[in-house]
């Protein structure tokens, strides 16, 4: 298949390719490589400086990795090894960030601003559900719970 049928045969990437040309440009100029996820993008979330920005970076990691892959895959330029590969890769850099930013607030002075950044973080990655404040407040006790086995984990990770 090639790359204009790519487009036309999954509706994501020609709706990605409308809303942002520029990211679509972007991926096509590097299309005969694989995606990559590296230290880099590993530092553009951990440079994030709250929840907001860390979801919105994840989104755009996500868009690019996810097109350059799925393209790849469509035009049979990836195998899939490649393709389980890549997009494990980004998964565990998106846990990982969001873990990061748990710990963070968790370890920090203790607020109600600050608990509630950690459920908002851990809703979304667990979940991939949008949250809504209504839906922390609801589930307080499950998320604190899950906060805790979270960073338990991640000091279990190094």
């Amino acid at each position: 298949m090639d790359l204009d049928a790519a487009f036309e045969f999954s509706r994501y990437a020609s709706r990605l390719r409308t809303a942002q040309p520029e990211l679509a440009a972007r991926v096509l100029t590097a299309i005969d490589r694989p995606a990559r996820v590296d230290a880099g993008d590993l530092e553009t979330l951990g440079a994030t400086p709250d929840a907001a920005a860390l979801a919105a970076a994840v989104r755009t990691l996500r868009a690019r990795v996810g097109l350059a892959t799925l393209l790849r895959d469509l035009t049979g330029r990836a195998d899939l090894t490649e393709v389980c590969t890549t997009q494990t890769r980004l998964a565990e850099l998106a846990i990982g960030a969001a873990v990061d930013a748990v710990v963070a607030v968790a370890t920090a002075a203790p607020t109600t601003a600050s608990a509630s950044v950690a459920r908002l973080i851990l809703l979304d990655v667990s979940t991939g559900v949008p949250s809504s404040s209504s839906r922390c407040a609801a589930g307080a006790a499950t998320h604190d719970v899950a906060t805790l086995n979270l960073i338990s984990l991640k000091g279990r990770a190094h």
